[in-house]
């Protein structure tokens, strides 16, 4: 997965294939979240992230197009192989405690803990993480997974299970 957010400007590409393009003036500097929705569920959505980074682009960015869909160089690890935390916060909560749990390498939604958001705002950047979700063949395809990325406390990033299925508008990679 890779957003890059230039200007007025957020593009998404999953596996390296382009998945969404928008162009909006008004949110230009915000943190970056991970959500997931229906977290308050008695039962783990097996959402699972790994490899964060985020590289500033700067004054003077380059065009989005141009930019690789490999990890960038010189990033701000937001989450390492290590699971450290320390860039994040949990929304909502003042004790500074994070809910999510990090085990074998991937961090894991806990019920109930609600969504984590970075200590720092970003402005014009490159994304970079992985993320993996379960297929549950007891839910609608348009909910398996139902997660996103948030950028600048306006756009969610959307991401469900798209595993074998076409690229379709409001799906994976959607805006």
């Amino acid at each position: 997965f890779r957003i890059v957010a230039v200007g007025d400007s957020i593009k998404t590409w999953l596996n390296g294939v382009p998945a969404a393009d928008l162009t909006d003036s008004m949110t230009h500097t915000g943190f970056i979240a991970l959500q997931v929705h229906a977290a308050s569920e008695k039962e783990p959505m097996q959402v699972r992230w790994r490899n964060i980074r985020v590289r500033d682009l700067g004054t003077n960015p380059k065009s989005a197009a141009s930019l690789p869909a490999s990890r960038p160089a010189g990033p701000v690890v937001l989450l390492g192989d290590r699971g450290d935390l320390s860039e994040w916060v949990q929304d909502g909560r003042s004790d500074n405690q994070i809910g999510w749990q990090f085990k074998d390498g991937l961090l894991e939604v806990v019920p109930g803990t609600g969504n984590l958001i970075t200590k720092r705002k970003f402005r014009d950047f490159r994304l970079y993480l992985e993320f993996n979700v379960n297929h549950d063949p007891a839910v609608a395809p348009e909910t398996d997974g139902n997660s996103g990325v948030y950028l600048q406390r306006r756009y969610e990033i959307q991401i469900l299970n798209s595993h074998g299925r076409e690229p379709k508008v409001g799906e994976c990679g959607a805006i």
